[in-house]
């Protein structure tokens, strides 16, 4: 290791920097477009996330109980709105990107989610789509209209999960 000149001072952490939630969170990605699905699913591999990528809501349920059963459980879901359905339904219908939020968070209440969507929809919105019971705390719930800053999606996801976390009561 080569020391550093007696002269030179550290740089500064950039502000509004979040550091990424541990290289160990597994995310379930839900994509229908798969270009979309593969550069989003390189920029949370990029940040140190394992990632599974499946295309509809149906298959995203498969996938989550299949990590549940496994031990493994994806610590945030990264979702469209606009998913397409086996059932033939697309968006509003039986599993699209709504219902799959409100499926998952009946599983698990504070579940982190990020939306990446085309429509114009704002948290706020979102959360009255979803409904007070499954709209999780302010700030589990982000919403990320596309086109998007890439850098956007990992400082999202590390800002609703670390909302999410479970806080310890003050004594």
């Amino acid at each position: 290791m080569i020391p550093a000149p007696a002269t030179a001072a550290l740089s500064p952490v950039p502000t509004g920097f979040v550091q990424a939630a541990p290289p160990a969170s597994s995310i379930l990605l839900v994509e229908d477009q798969s270009l979309v699905a593969m550069l989003l699913e390189d920029v949370l591999a990029d940040a140190g996330h394992s990632v599974v990528v499946t295309g509809n809501a149906e298959d995203a349920l498969a996938a989550w109980r299949t990590a549940e059963r496994e031990g493994r459980p994806f610590r945030a879901l990264v979702t469209d709105l606009g998913l397409p359905s086996d059932r033939g339904s697309f968006g509003g219908g039986p599993l699209g990107g709504i219902e799959l939020v409100r499926s998952l968070r009946a599983l698990r209440r504070a579940l982190p989610v990020i939306v990446v969507t085309g429509r114009s929809i704002d948290e706020d919105e979102l959360r009255t789509c979803l409904g007070a019971r499954d709209a999780g705390r302010r700030g589990e719930t982000r919403v990320l209209a596309k086109p998007f800053d890439l850098d956007a999606l990992p400082e999202a996801l590390a800002n609703a999960i670390e909302v999410a976390r479970p806080r310890r009561p003050r004594r």
